[in-house]
């Protein structure tokens, strides 16, 4: 395992979920607006009516860099596995190629079961988890390009 790659594909990823994290807040602001959803909140996110402070931030930077760091370890393993299974033309894919077919298969089983399972246990409005949903997508896109890239 090479741990340089490691770092730098955790860094990657809590960039690449900052920012999509942050333009999917400005696109569904009316959810974190609404008096009604104020105490769907932590009072890291919502400490008050008014935006999230430092804290939320370096808090989810932090979250973001072990997300980041536990997929790379995982992408770092089963690399090996997606490259050694050429399509039906018999080519060996990309090194883009092989990050995004990661991407989708952790997308579908991390993002896609939860939001599944939120949507069972939790109150939260239909249209913000098909938001979260969106944005989990993105990320994991993004950061499956980024994979490949990294991991050559």
């Amino acid at each position: 395992m090479d741990y340089r790659k490691l770092v730098i594909a955790a860094f990657a990823f809590a960039i690449i979920s900052l920012i999509v994290h942050t333009i999917g807040a400005f696109a569904s602001m009316g959810y974190y607006t609404n008096p009604a959803y104020f105490s769907m909140w932590s009072s890291l996110m919502m400490p008050g009516p008014s935006p999230p402070g430092w804290e939320f931030y370096a808090t989810s930077f932090a979250v973001a860099l072990i997300t980041g760091a536990i997929f790379a370890y995982i992408y770092g393993i089963m690399k090996v596995a997606f490259a050694a299974n050429p399509k039906k033309n018999f080519k060996r894919p990309t090194p883009t190629a092989i990050g995004l077919e990661f991407a989708a298969l952790m997308f579908l089983a991390v993002s896609f079961t939860s939001a599944m399972s939120s949507w069972l246990l939790f109150s939260f409005p239909l249209g913000l988890q098909c938001e979260w949903l969106a944005e989990g997508f993105a990320i994991f896109m993004l950061f499956g390009v980024a994979l490949g890239r990294i991991y050559g």
